[in-house]
């Protein structure tokens, strides 16, 4: 039996003008020289030089991983689901985030008008076409962040046209109950994967000669403490399993805390550890091959 599903449906939309154009001319040359095929090679045009751009790309990725790590997938492209309960954190994880990708953005667009003017000349050199840069007015337009929420569905709430006949409408409240069921489903399976996917990985750290470094036992910890609170779902018999691993790993989760550089290279507290996870491993194992 399945624990209550309660959630929100999140989209992460993030657009970057990173500055690349395929310059036809000098891949034209390329292949013609070479003898090759007219689509064996591509030249690209790097319009930006790395430093400008890699500050707002670099907040981008962070966003990006933080937003897929957090969510699981939905049912329309581009749309992921988390928990309620953990909405409001993730909204200021991401909010934060935002902050640092605007910062970068202002930056680069402080920097873009000197280069747009003179800098990106010398830089392309015969390769420089004036109708590869945007303004810098209109430079702003193309760097956005933007988080859009909204609740899962109730189908019983669901408002239809009045005009709808009922077994028109009870057709349709069924197929949206289906279908949020198999979503269901599926959001319970991605968080179950990742509890198993984690462990093993920790266990195998853990088993071995090298350092269980700390961002494995601090998200498997994570969560692992979260499946078993109730902040994401999961089986009612997964719960248990979720807390026997959270307790395993909580006591080097809180060393972490206290020195968050600590890597746990004992061979002693690598053994314990892989002994802990072993037989949350193979009871995973056994509901998913069931």
């Amino acid at each position: 039996m399945d624990r209550q599903f309660d959630a929100m449906i999140v989209a992460l939309n993030v657009n970057i003008w990173i500055g690349e154009r395929l310059d036809r001319h000098q891949s034209d040359d390329v292949t013609q020289r070479a003898g090759a095929d007219a689509d064996a090679a591509r030249v690209t045009r790097v319009l930006l030089p790395k430093d400008l751009i890699r500050p707002v790309t670099k907040a981008a990725s962070a966003a990006r991983t933080t937003y897929k790590e957090t969510t699981a997938p939905w049912l329309s492209k581009g749309q992921r689901v988390l928990s309620t309960a953990k909405f409001m954190s993730f909204i200021g994880t991401m909010g934060e985030h935002r902050t640092k990708f605007n910062v970068a953005v202002r930056a680069l667009l402080e920097a873009y008008a000197e280069y747009y003017d003179h800098d990106a000349r010398v830089r392309l050199g015969s390769m420089y076409d004036s109708s590869d840069f945007p303004e810098p007015s209109e430079m702003a337009d193309r760097y956005q962040m933007k988080l859009t929420h909204q609740p899962v569905p109730d189908p019983d709430a669901w408002r239809l046209p009045g005009d709808i006949r009922a077994e028109q409408r009870s057709m349709l409240v069924d197929n949206l109950k289906r279908e949020l069921t198999d979503a269901q489903q599926t959001v319970r399976e991605h968080w179950e994967s990742q509890l198993l996917m984690r462990t093993k990985r920790l266990h195998t750290s853990a088993s071995g000669d090298g350092n269980m470094v700390t961002t494995t036992v601090t998200k498997l910890h994570d969560l692992a403490e979260d499946i078993a609170g109730a902040l994401l779902p999961a089986r009612t018999e997964v719960v248990p399993i979720a807390a026997a691993i959270g307790r395993a790993v909580r006591p080097y989760r809180e060393s972490i805390e206290y020195n968050p550089k600590l890597r746990l290279a004992g061979a002693m507290e690598r053994s314990q550890v892989a002994a802990d996870l072993e037989p949350s491993i193979k009871l995973l194992e056994e509901l998913t091959d069931g």
